[in-house]
């Protein structure tokens, strides 16, 4: 009579046993597949950085450009690859045509738009010239991790006039340029 009831009690034991085990199974496995889930979202948003870094890298390659071709009084109507003038939007790029764009050292991409100038009449502005760009960027780290952004940018051109006088009767003015450059 003492072997009847061992019996089922064994039974119940291992019933119990198996029903715990799958429960600590099915627990590690959510806790595994929600750490799987935060190290994906912490992948992500460390490559999204990474884009936006080179994004930023790439317009201070493309100001440093622009402040250049005002200093160098170049020709800002003339359009050449990634330069162009009132033609543009960033939707219409196309940041795989290396024909259309610039690349920078950081392995992202720009597009240069001139927009037009002006020149301030009156005092104290007078004789400023602002020459005004969009500068598109473009920056990946992976393959669906890609930043665009635009910014304008305006190149401040102050032309200073001073007078020299000397022994000779004839008076020359020498123009200096000063430029100052503002950017959002």
């Amino acid at each position: 009579m003492f072997n009847s009831t061992i019996k089922p009690n064994r039974g119940m034991v291992l019933a119990t046993s198996l029903i715990i085990l799958l429960l600590i199974t099915l627990l590690a496995t959510s806790m595994f597949a929600n750490a799987l889930t935060q190290l994906q979202m912490s992948n992500h948003f460390q490559l999204q950085a990474k884009a936006k870094q080179r994004a930023e890298q790439a317009f201070v390659e493309a100001f440093h450009l622009l402040k250049l071709k005002v200093n160098n009084s170049d020709d800002l109507t003339k359009e050449s690859r990634g330069y162009y003038v009132n033609t543009l939007a960033l939707e219409g790029i196309n940041w795989q045509d290396n024909n259309q764009v610039l690349s920078s050292d950081s392995n992202a991409k720009f597009v240069i738009q001139y927009s037009g100038s002006a020149q301030a009449n009156s005092y104290p502005f007078d004789g400023e010239i602002h020459h005004l760009f969009n500068v598109f960027i473009y920056g990946s780290a992976a393959k669906q991790t890609e930043f665009t952004s635009q910014r304008f940018v305006n190149i401040k051109h102050k032309q200073l006039t001073r007078s020299i006088t000397s022994t000779t009767p004839s008076t020359s003015n020498l123009i200096q340029d000063k430029i100052e450059v503002f950017y959002d």
